[in-house]
C-alpha cells in the first residue's frame, strides 16, 4: 500500500487556525486492501473538496434570550421588551474539529458490493472498513485537534425571542470509489484481471473557522401565548404553534383577540398530571387544543411549574337555558420543570405559557412521540430545567432511573440542544465515572467518551487507574459492546495506547474472544494499516493472536511494507489462522 503523508504537512501548520481561517483541503489518493486467503482486493480512490457553504457546530449552540413575562400587550406585535427580562450574560462555547465514518449505510453498501462479488464473510470484512478508509484518505490528519474557544457578548434585540447561534464550521467532502478486483492465477501467463462492482462512499469532516452563525430564532410570546420557530426546521420553514380553535367543526390558529376572551381553570394534584377546564370563551368555539410544549406557572411562585407532555384538548363552555356551563375537565399528563420547588397541590392557581425554551420544547415533544413511558422522561426534564445530577434523581423519582438511563437522557438533552456542554454546570454532570461504573449503551458510552476526550487532560490517567474497573463492566450484559464503543472512542482520538492497554491488559483473557469480534478492536486493528512502530504493531496483534476475525484479518494482511520482516510474517500467519476456521 501507499500512503500519503505529504497530506499530513498540508494540515500540521493549520492547528492553530485564526479565526475565520480554513485549511485546504487534503490530497486526493489511491490504494488498496487485500482479502485474507484470497484473489481479491479493492481498489479506491478519494478527491476532497471543500463544501460551498459553512455549516455548524451541533449541539454547542449559545442562546441570547429575552424572557417574555407576558400580561402586558395584547398581540405580540406590541411587544416592545417593556413586557421582558432582558438577556444579560456573556456568551461562551467552544468548537472542535471531527469527522464521519462508519455508519451503518454505508457499511451495508459495502457488504453489499462484497456479497455481490462473492467475498466470504462479508458482513464480517465490511464492519469498521467505511473508518478506515476514512481514516486512510485523511493521511495521518486528526481535524479533532483543531479546537477554538469562543466569547460574545449579547446580540438580540428582538422582544419574546430566543436568538440561538453556533460555532461555524468549514466542510469538506470526500469523493471516494470502491472497486472490487479478482486476479485470477494463469500457469505461464499474466494473471486476469476482473474489475467487479463499485460503491461510492462519502465521509466528510468539519473544521471550526472560530466564528458563530445564527441557526434560529424562537419567539415564544406570552402576552399572547404562541411560539415561533424560524430557521431550524428542514428546508428552513418557520413553524408556529398558538392554541387552536374548532369553529364548525373546522380547526384554525386562534387570534390574539380571541384567547384574550378565553379563561382557564387549572389544577394539579401533583406533578405528573393536571386537569383543566375552559371556563370561557369566544361564543362560536366548540373545542381547543393546546399544543405540548406549553407550560403552567404557578401563579404565587411556590410551586413546581409544569410542561404539557401530551396535547391537551379541552371543550369550551356550552349554553343550557342561556346559560353558559362549564365542560368537565381534561387531564393531561405533565413533567415537571421545577424540581426544588414544592410540588403542586390542588390549592394552587396555574396559568397556561408558551414554552420558554425551544430546548425544554423539544424535550416535551420527545416524551409526547415516545412509544414507551417511565421515569426516563422526568430524569430527561429535570437534567435540562434544574442541572440535577443522578443522585439527585434517585431521591426523589419513584420509580428512580436507571444510571444507564440517566446517562442516556443526558445525552438526549444536548442533542436535542436543552444543554450546551461548554457550560460549566453541564460539565459536572458528564461524569467520565459513568464509562466505568457500570453498562452503558453504545451510544452513550461514544458520546460521553468523545467529550471527556476533547475536554478532559486527566481523562487518560483516569482510564488506567483501576483495572480491575474493566473486569467488572465487561463481564455484565452489554458489557463488550461498552468497551468496544470505549475503544473505538479512543482510537478514534488516536489514543492508540491506552486502547491496546485496555484491550490487552486490562481485559480479562475470557472476554478477549468477544472482544476481538467487536467494532473496537476491529478499529484498533485498523492501525496495522497505518502505523510504522514495530511496538504497536506487535501489541495489536498480541490482542487478535489467536482469536481469528474478518476485520482484524483484512487489516493485518495489509500492514506496511516498513515494519521489520517479524512483525509482517506474524501478521501473514495470524490471517492464515482466518483460513484454518472456517
Amino acid at each position: 500500500m501507499r500512503f500519503y503523508s505529504a497530506i499530513v504537512c498540508v494540515f500540521l501548520a493549520c492547528l492553530t487556525i485564526s479565526f475565520g481561517a480554513v485549511p485546504d483541503p487534503p490530497r486526493s489518493g489511491k490504494s488498496s486492501l487485500h482479502f485474507p486467503n484470497s484473489n481479491d482486493y479493492i481498489e479506491f480512490e478519494w478527491k476532497w473538496s471543500r463544501w460551498e457553504r459553512n455549516s455548524r457546530e451541533f449541539f454547542k449552540d449559545v442562546e441570547c434570550k429575552n424572557m417574555c413575562n407576558g400580561g402586558k400587550h395584547l398581540t405580540h406585535a406590541q411587544c416592545d421588551q417593556s413586557c421582558d427580562t432582558p438577556c444579560r450574560t456573556l456568551h461562551k462555547t467552544d468548537a472542535e474539529g471531527f469527522y464521519t465514518g462508519g455508519s451503518w449505510d454505508e457499511e451495508q453498501a459495502i457488504k453489499g458490493m462484497l456479497q455481490t462479488f462473492g467475498v466470504p464473510q462479508a458482513e464480517g470484512y465490511a464492519r469498521g472498513l467505511p473508518f478506515q478508509l476514512t481514516e486512510i484518505a485523511l493521511g495521518g490528519y486528526d481535524p479533532s485537534k483543531v479546537k477554538v474557544n469562543i466569547q460574545v457578548p449579547c446580540w438580540n434585540t428582538k422582544p419574546c425571542s430566543t436568538s440561538k447561534k453556533a460555532p461555524e464550521m468549514a466542510i469538506y467532502f470526500c469523493e471516494m470509489k470502491l472497486t472490487m478486483v479478482r486476479l485470477t492465477p494463469i500457469e505461464g501467463r499474466e494473471p486476469v484481471r476482473t474489475i467487479g462492482p463499485s460503491v461510492t462512499y462519502e465521509p466528510f469532516m468539519g473544521v471550526p473557522t472560530g466564528d458563530l452563525i445564527t441557526v434560529s430564532e424562537f419567539t415564544s410570546c406570552r402576552c399572547q401565548l404562541f411560539y415561533k420557530v424560524s430557521g431550524l426546521l428542514p428546508d428552513n420553514e418557520d413553524k408556529t404553534e398558538v392554541a387552536m380553535g374548532t369553529e364548525n367543526g373546522q380547526t384554525r390558529p386562534l387570534t390574539g383577540e380571541e384567547l384574550s376572551e378565553c379563561e382557564f381553570a387549572i389544577t394539579h394534584n401533583d406533578m405528573n398530571s393536571a386537569n383543566i377546564v375552559c371556563t370561557a370563551a369566544p361564543d362560536n368555539l366548540e373545542s381547543i387544543l393546546i399544543p405540548a410544549g406549553f407550560e403552567l406557572d404557578c401563579m404565587s411562585g411556590g410551586g413546581q411549574d409544569t410542561i404539557l407532555a401530551d396535547r391537551a384538548e379541552l371543550q369550551c363552555p356550552f349554553d343550557q337555558n342561556k346559560s353558559r356551563i362549564p365542560p368537565p375537565p381534561t387531564k393531561v399528563r405533565t413533567l415537571c420543570i421545577e424540581m426544588k420547588k414544592p410540588e403542586p397541590t390542588p390549592r394552587m392557581r396555574y396559568r397556561l405559557m408558551p414554552p420558554s425554551s425551544l430546548g425544554f420544547l423539544g424535550l416535551a415533544e420527545m416524551a409526547r412521540d415516545s412509544r414507551f413511558r417511565g421515569p426516563w422522561d422526568q430524569t430527561r426534564m429535570w437534567i435540562a430545567t434544574d442541572y440535577a445530577t443522578y443522585d439527585q434523581i434517585r431521591e426523589v423519582l419513584l420509580p428512580p432511573p436507571a444510571q444507564r438511563e440517566y446517562v442516556r437522557e443526558l445525552k438526549n438533552c444536548v442533542q436535542k440542544g436543552a444543554l450546551n456542554p461548554s457550560n460549566e454546570q453541564v460539565m459536572k454532570l458528564m461524569r467520565r465515572e459513568f464509562l466505568l461504573e457500570g453498562v452503558l449503551d453504545a451510544e452513550s458510552v461514544t458520546w460521553l467518551a468523545d467529550y471527556r476526550l476533547g475536554v478532559d487532560a486527566d481523562f487518560i490517567a483516569f482510564l488506567k487507574k483501576d483495572r480491575g474497573a474493566y473486569e467488572h463492566v465487561i463481564s455484565q450484559r452489554d458489557g463488550v459492546a461498552h468497551i468496544g464503543a470505549l475503544l473505538a472512542s479512543l482510537c478514534k482520538a488516536s489514543e492508540f495506547a491506552t486502547a491496546i492497554w485496555i484491550a490487552r491488559d486490562a481485559v480479562p483473557e475470557q472476554y478477549r474472544a468477544d472482544l476481538v469480534a467487536s467494532d473496537g478492536v476491529a478499529r484498533l486493528a485498523g492501525r496495522l494499516t497505518t502505523t510504522e512502530n514495530a511496538e504497536e504493531a506487535t501489541a495489536i496483534l498480541d490482542i487478535i493472536e489467536g482469536y481469528p476475525a474478518p476485520t482484524p484479518a483484512l487489516f493485518a494482511l495489509n500492514v506496511r511494507d516498513s515494519l521489520p520482516s517479524d512483525v509482517r510474517m506474524r501478521a501473514k500467519e495470524y490471517v492464515a489462522t482466518l483460513a484454518e476456521g472456517e
